[in-house]
Formats: C-alpha cells, structure tokens, sequence
C-alpha cells in the first residue's frame, strides 16, 4: 500500500469520521476502551486516550511523540490534562492543517506541535522522549520492524512505547486470511496488520528490554459494533452514491471495512491488544 494511497484514504473518508463517527465532538479516529465507567461512545474515547497514558506512564512535563497523530485528538487531550510538551508526526498534510487549527483554537501551540514526517524516519534527535504512542496507526507501515526501531531510537533510558491497533490472532492469517479480512484491509489502505507475537518479537528485536502484549479485544467490542452497524445501515446508499458518482470507491470501501472488521474480531481472526514496550535503563 502507497503513501498516497492512504492519503487518499483519509482526505476523502474525512467526512465519514467527522459527522457518522462523531470526531467533531471528541477529535478522535479510533476506538472506544469501554469499561464500567465509561459505556457511552464518547465517554469510552476518551478514556481510550486514558488507558494509553496510564500505560505510557506519562507525566506532567514529560516529552511525548504522538506517531501518526491523526488531527490531533489524543495530543490535545493530554496537553490540556497533563500539561505535556508533545510533538506529533503525521505523513497527512491534511490532517495536520486540521491538527493545527484545532490547536491554535485551544490555545495549545505552545504544548504542541506537529511535523509532517513518517514515523519511521521523523528526523527528530534521539533520546528525545519520555514516551511514544501509536494509536491505531501502525497498522499502516509494511514494515512495522521499522517502526520500532525508531520509536527505540527516539525514547530516553526507562522511557516506554504504546501501541494499541488490531492485530492477527496467530501468525498464520497471512497463509488463508479470508474475506473480511481482506476487505477490512482494502477498505483502510492498510498493507497488513501484524500477527501478535510477530509484532512482540519484532519489538525485542528493536531492542525493547520488555515487551507485554494485552488482548483487550472486549473492551473495543462494543466500538467495533457501532462500527459495523453503521456499515451495514449505510453502505447500500453508499454503493447507490458511488453510482451515481457523488461519491467514490473509497467511501464504500471504508463502510466494508466498518462491517468487516467486527466479523475478524467475532471471529477471532483479529485481536486488539495494547503492547506496552520499556527501553532499558
């Protein structure tokens, strides 16, 4: 899958995540992290921005990346909660025109900042931060060994890594991977997502001195069910757009990923999980 492809992705799923997914309310692209106290959707992502930071352990005054920031939801969020001096990078320019906007209206320059760079390569100095996240975002790198190795790069001494973003059950989804799968990959220009322990030993490789994987597939379950009934309510009239061109073949692609992806979790095909990786000290 090309850059442009997801950029193209993006810029034209952009109405979808602002008015059906409700990110004009909560600034968010992923998931929910429900729990007891917190079942309604935008209750549930903004915790998800909560979970992430408690793994994170991030502070007020650590130095955080955001990797693929998306408009900046979650970096605002811990700007304003945290009082965190976050840089996030983003390969869209699009999205980061958004990100820029939202915060300058928030009064947030001065906290955060962000950068059009791949999280593979951002330039940025080594040992730099206290702590990287990637929500959901790192799914789209064909190479995700790459990934790791920067966010190793760029982490101080102690400092730690999370990621939360779907991954394969087991290792063998790439050998008979199945419809849903495939289409939730082609829907979301993504090139693949990572088998669990795959992504585990790839992060010990890129010299993570621990490494812990959570299946918390039934705290986004009720998220990827929103998901998928909005697929399944919407993508009729969006294959009738897509006729008539009023829309395009990425719009109804995206509404068969929403329906897709909720049968790979049922399913088991896919899990979500939160990996949380340490540098040494």
């Amino acid at each position: 899958m090309t850059h442009q492809a997801i950029l193209d992705y993006y810029r034209d799923a952009h109405f979808d995540y602002v008015w059906v997914w409700g990110t004009w309310r909560h600034l968010a692209l992923h998931l929910g992290y429900h729990d007891a106290d917190h079942r309604t959707h935008q209750r549930a992502i903004t915790n998800m921005n909560r979970q992430v930071a408690r793994r994170a352990a991030i502070q007020h005054g650590h130095r955080v990346l955001d990797a693929g920031c998306g408009i900046g939801g979650t970096a605002l969020w811990l700007a304003r909660r945290l009082a965190v001096d976050i840089t996030g990078v983003n390969i869209s320019p699009h999205q980061l025109r958004c990100a820029t906007r939202l915060t300058r209206r928030l009064g947030l320059h001065d906290k955060v900042r962000f950068v059009q760079r791949c999280y593979t390569d951002t330039g940025l100095p080594e040992a730099s931060f206290d702590a990287v996240y990637a929500i959901e975002s790192v799914c789209y790198s064909a190479e995700k060994l790459d990934f790791l190795k920067e966010a190793h790069r760029l982490l101080r001494p102690g400092g730690r890594l999370v990621v939360t973003d779907a991954f394969q059950a087991d290792d063998t989804g790439r050998q008979n991977p199945g419809h849903d799968y495939l289409r939730c990959l082609q829907g979301w220009m993504v090139p693949d997502f990572a088998g669990r322990q795959q992504f585990q030993d790839a992060a010990r490789s890129a010299g993570f001195a621990t490494v812990l994987f959570e299946d918390v597939s039934h705290h986004v379950l009720p998220s990827s069910k929103r998901l998928y009934c909005i697929g399944r309510l919407l993508y009729p009239g969006g294959k009738l757009l897509e006729w008539m061109r009023i829309r395009n073949h990425i719009g109804t692609g995206n509404m068969q990923a929403a329906i897709s992806q909720y049968r790979c979790l049922v399913d088991g095909v896919c899990v979500y999980g939160i990996v949380t990786a340490i540098k040494a000290t």
